[in-house]
């Protein structure tokens, strides 16, 4: 690593986060946490995701940069597992190792439905369910339709993440992130 590298928000997660504020957007009761695992300088990132809007953050450090898909989907789980959380949207995959298994991974330690490359997503209104349009194998897009609580792993380009607004800035430099140590 080098101190001179400027680091910021994996792509796929910048339009996960998206998808959770578009939700609020319509619906203003809906509380929006993010959860980031790593190292101290992903402190940056999940203040971030205040800037553009969400409710919560949460930083598991963790100084081992190798982590396994597996390691670190159990961290973001063991931290969701008592949180009654509606859908957890998570990015497709990493930037850097691109393996597209964290999400899936979350979902089975919860042991809750999810659906992998969304480009789509809307809740059905007056229902508990999610539709959803994941993308397959040769471009093909299958329509599904998911009861909550979900996990969602969202494709690039099924939104335009926003910029930080001015207002969002200011309150994210008041609010606290809950940062939690990985060895506890």
């Amino acid at each position: 690593e080098d101190n001179k590298i400027a680091y910021r928000m994996n792509r796929y997660d910048e339009y996960a986060l998206e998808e959770a504020l578009l939700i609020k957007d319509v619906y203003p009761a809906t509380i929006v946490d993010t959860v980031s695992v790593g190292p101290e300088r992903a402190l940056s990132t999940v203040k971030k995701s205040l800037e553009k809007g969400a409710d919560n953050a949460v930083h598991i450090i963790c100084d081992n940069p190798a982590l396994s898909a597996s390691e670190t989907s159990s961290l973001i789980a063991a931290y969701a597992e008592d949180k009654d959380y509606d859908i957890i949207f998570a990015g497709v995959m990493s930037e850097d190792l691109m393996q597209s298994q964290v999400g899936p991974m979350i979902a089975s330690f919860l042991s809750m439905p999810s659906v992998v490359n969304v480009v789509k997503s809307e809740l059905i209104n007056n229902s508990n369910a999610l539709s959803v349009n994941s993308e397959l194998e040769g471009g093909i897009i299958e329509n599904v339709e998911i009861t909550l609580p979900c996990l969602v792993t969202i494709q690039t380009g099924v939104n335009l993440p926003r910029y930080p607004s001015l207002s969002n800035v200011m309150r994210a430099r008041s609010m606290q992130v809950i940062t939690i140590n990985s060895e506890d």
